[in-house]
């Protein structure tokens, strides 16, 4: 995420063609590894049950991405310009790292019963401990 942060600012800023087109090739790299990396982290996050439902919400997301973003930007470039696209996008980025990297809240047990336990008992801590 930092390479295509900075690689997003880079071509922000750029004020000759050449920085433009190395910005574009640090993005393309940096871009290369983020599919497998959300695939490994989806598969490291969710239990062995959820698995499947974590690739696919990993790919929904990205494809929808791919259609929204792109709609988008075609949408404001009339008023923000190419460089109000790149920043926009850095920003965006800058805000989901900031979100991924907050500490985990422990979630609230909600007494609905796991797909490991089909009995239906919600599977709380006992009181006390």
């Amino acid at each position: 995420a930092l390479l295509c942060i900075f690689s997003l600012l880079a071509q922000g800023l750029a004020a000759v063609y050449l920085v433009l087109l190395l910005g574009r090739l640090v993005l393309g790299v940096g871009m290369a590894g983020t599919g497998p990396l959300a695939f490994g982290l989806a598969a490291g996050e969710a239990n062995s049950d959820r698995r499947g439902g974590a690739f696919g919400f990993v790919f929904s997301a990205r494809t929808l991405a791919v259609a929204v973003g792109g709609t988008a930007g075609g949408l404001v470039y009339p008023w923000i310009g190419a460089q109000g696209i790149l920043f926009g996008s850095t920003a965006i980025l800058v805000v989901a790292l900031v979100l991924f990297l907050r500490p985990k809240v422990p979630q609230a047990s909600h007494g609905w019963p796991e797909p490991s336990n089909p009995s239906g008992t919600a599977s709380q801590p006992p009181i006390g401990r």
